[in-house]
């Protein structure tokens, strides 16, 4: 899949959904950081780790975030359903 860009695996759609949604959103703010040519400050991996690991425990968050996400892209255009 060279040069094709991200695959996301998920076990739902609403999963996959999510993934990929917060992977664009993440290439986006570190794009956007990079191009103020500050030097970053990177969280120390105890911080990282720890954050990862509550993140884990939200379980129906993907779900909900695809859903709600459904709603909105309807609302602004219904004839999405067509």
């Amino acid at each position: 899949m060279g040069n094709h860009g991200v695959m996301v695996t998920a076990p739902t759609i609403g999963e996959a959904f999510d993934d990929i949604w917060t992977l664009e959103r993440a290439c986006q703010i570190l794009v956007t950081a990079w191009s103020t040519g500050q030097p970053l400050k990177v969280l120390d991996d105890e911080v990282a780790e720890k954050t990862a690991r509550a993140w884990e425990k939200i379980t129906d968050f993907s779900q909900r975030h695809f859903e709600e996400m459904k709603h909105l892209m309807i609302q602004q255009d219904p004839s999405v359903l067509d």
